[in-house]
């Protein structure tokens, strides 16, 4: 072939420009005169192989190989190719002669003997020394993955700035960093992350180095976002939160990947903290918010899940959480839903009252309020608000609407509200009426009313006058609760607090009782009063043996050493 041809000067500049179709169309015309040219042949399949058209370069490499069978750069391009073998089946063929059709199998057993080839031929061919260790790490067995790394080891030390192989190289250390189950491993070699994964640090260490080398050499986000989710993982939380802010120094402010990479620096903040608290919420987001009440089952798994949250977001991994909660025996997991309930009373989240308009709840709870709304203020008492405690709706369940009000001075407090009881499944009432407790299910669609009037002291004393419930619960000093009986009128509860609320000042005159005139002031009520509750029932170990036996019942002898043993795992997560 003459060097001169003009067309192949066409050829060069098509090439040059990128213009692959052009260069093709000039190939072509020079391979009409010069059939038998091994360097035409050669640039003929790598155009064919720029275009994509992945068939005809296979037939275009082949031809190059009957000119010169032992031409390295084609044999790793033929192996390339047989990789895309079936991905190209353009109908605009070129010199395409059909091969036969080969398994899988068969095809990659091809591929490695063509990768050794081309290794007795240069041992030191890159290319083939990486596919070749790819191929053999889908292999099973231990000897495969050690000539697999062998192979890659040896690829990077020909070309220590291939930011391919250092990639695969990293990617394949924090594949075998995973501790998996019969791994014996020195405890002193393994990390264990919030969400329950163990890892060799070794491996993760010499991973973190492979993608610390491409972040240097490529500045791509993508890698230092992966050395920051190493560091994180290896709990070196100061380094990963200055390797996200490298990371985010150039990211422009209206990138749409910005809030992205935020989020996940987060993780590392509070020296891990951030991502104890995305796992927490990824919990409580499994709890369906449909806006109906949850059922009774809902609400069992409803409030397994909050506990582990809170168990989450006290450092216990995820699975650790999740396993001591939920079980395959429902004995224990009623075991561990009743302890989460006698925690809950200790430990109620803020309410973060909003006000609301009664017509958006539902008409039961409507017709309730109003009715209480008549009754206290004919005994004085102004209307403060009415609202819904927000930050206590994923713990209930349900929307529950409040209605607060308040004497002159602010003193005393009267909140009211009601909510119908989960509702069991149909079979639980079936067995109900099966074994003659009849009596009971229509206990079971009751609607739970309260009224209770509040005050509260400079010296902590909490003052509660309210009507008998069911509850098992009981409290001592600073608290002092007063229950009525429920046939006692609205205005005899109001008259009764009021009376208490007197003598309380009058045998206490150096203390100043608490005013709350607006809504604001009965978060304020409410969450000093959840403070005082909840030191009560920690220095009581949360539940006494009479309150246990009252809230077990005739279940006493076959759940109480459960619960105990559920309470004591519980509250060590608070």
């Amino acid at each position: 072939m003459s060097l001169q041809d003009p067309e192949f000067e066409n050829f060069k500049k098509a090439y040059q420009e990128g213009n692959f179709n052009y260069a093709l169309h000039s190939l072509k015309k020079l391979l009409v005169t010069y059939p038998n040219s091994f360097a035409l042949r050669w640039h003929h399949a790598k155009v064919l192989e720029k275009l994509e058209r992945f068939t005809e370069a296979r037939v275009a490499v082949g031809k190059v190989l009957k000119l010169r069978s032992d031409f390295v750069p084609a044999l790793i391009m033929q192996v390339q190719l047989d990789f895309h073998q079936g991905s190209d089946e353009s109908d605009d063929l070129d010199e395409f002669d059909e091969e036969p059709v080969l398994s899988e199998h068969a095809r990659f057993n091809l591929i490695e003997q063509r990768l050794y080839k081309i290794l007795s031929i240069d041992p030191n061919a890159v290319d083939a020394l990486h596919m070749l260790s790819g191929l053999l790490r889908g292999h099973e067995g231990d000897a495969h993955v050690v000539k697999a790394n062998q192979l890659l080891n040896r690829a990077i030390s020909l070309a220590p700035e291939r930011v391919d192989l250092l990639e695969d190289r990293g990617n394949s250390l924090l594949g075998s960093a995973i501790v998996q189950d019969g791994d014996t491993t020195n405890s002193i070699n393994i990390v264990s992350t919030f969400s329950g994964m163990r890892y060799k640090r070794d491996q993760m260490e010499l991973a973190l180095s492979d993608f610390h080398t491409c972040y240097q050499i490529t500045s791509e986000h993508r890698f230092g976002l992966r050395v920051a989710s190493i560091l994180h993982d290896l709990g070196r939380f100061n380094e990963a939160l200055a390797a996200y802010d490298k990371v985010l120094a150039n990211v422009s402010a209206d990138d749409p990947y910005r809030s992205i990479i935020i989020e996940r620096r987060a993780r590392s903040e509070n020296n891990g903290g951030g991502e104890r608290e995305q796992m927490a919420q990824l919990l409580e987001s499994a709890i369906a918010d449909s806006g109906k009440d949850r059922s009774l089952e809902e609400d069992n798994v409803a409030q397994a899940l909050l506990s582990a949250a809170n168990a989450v977001r006290s450092g216990k991994s995820v699975s650790d959480a999740l396993d001591e909660r939920l079980s395959d025996d429902p004995d224990d997991n009623m075991a561990t839903n009743i302890a989460a309930q006698i925690l809950n009373v200790a430990n109620e989240p803020p309410p973060n009252l909003v006000a609301v308009d009664p017509k958006d709840f539902p008409s039961y709870q409507q017709k309730f309020i109003a009715r209480c709304k008549r009754d206290l203020e004919a005994q004085g008492l102004q209307h403060v608000a009415d609202a819904e405690a927000e930050g206590m709706r994923m713990m209930l369940g349900s929307r529950v609407l409040l209605s607060f009000y308040a004497d002159a001075e602010g003193e005393m407090g009267v909140a009211a509200f009601c909510m119908k009881p989960k509702k069991p499944n149909p079979l639980a009432i079936l067995f109900l009426l099966m074994t003659g407790k009849w009596k009971l299910v229509g206990t079971l669609f009751k609607v739970n009313t309260l009224v209770e009037c509040v005050s509260q002291f400079s010296n902590g004393d909490y003052l509660n006058t309210q009507y008998f419930s069911v509850s098992p619960f009981e409290y001592g000093p600073p608290i002092y609760i007063e229950k009525l009986s429920p046939k006692v009128s609205i205005a005899g509860l109001v008259a009764r607090h009021q009376e208490r609320l007197e003598d309380h000042k009058l045998a206490h005159p150096s203390i100043v009782t608490m005013q709350a005139l607006d809504l604001a002031g009965m978060e304020e009520r409410w969450v000093n009063g959840q403070a005082v509750k909840r030191a009560y029932r920690q220095s009581i170990g949360y539940i006494t043996e009479p309150e246990l036996k009252q809230l077990l019942g005739a279940y006493y002898d076959k759940f109480a050493d459960k619960v105990r043993a559920k309470l004591k795992v519980l509250a060590a997560d608070l």
